[in-house]
């Protein structure tokens, strides 16, 4: 399977999508490209629809194991949520094009910049 190259509604390449292992990646800046109030990461509608189209047409209409990856070129994060979080928390606006976007807390957050918390314990 090769990866499909998804496109804004103005017909930029803004994500790929790989069939097989079903994840919808972009790579992007995080201080460029994420939602500053609230903090979220969005999505243009059309590369959820190509999406859609897609996996209905290749049987899986639940769009099951979907997910969706973001990879920041700064911070060295990746992001990631399933379909049905995103899907059932997202929220419409409009930055260059109608999108879906989906707040910080619902993502799992991995890579080199990644603030944990730590406890200092006293035993």
């Amino acid at each position: 399977m090769t990866q499909l190259t998804l496109r804004s509604a103005l017909g930029k390449p803004v994500a790929t999508y790989d069939p097989h292992f079903r994840e919808i990646k972009k790579t992007v800046s995080e201080e460029d490209h994420m939602l500053r109030t609230p903090p979220a990461w969005s999505y243009d509608t059309s590369v959820i629809n190509t999406v859609i189209e897609y996996e209905r047409s290749h049987n899986n209409p639940a769009m099951d194991d979907v997910w969706f990856v973001i990879k920041t070129t700064d911070t060295k994060k990746t992001y990631q949520v399933s379909w049905r979080v995103f899907i059932e928390n997202s929220f419409r606006h409009n930055r260059a094009g109608s999108q879906l976007a989906l707040t910080l807390n619902h993502w799992s957050v991995s890579g080199e910049d990644f603030e944990q918390l730590s406890f200092d314990l006293d035993v």
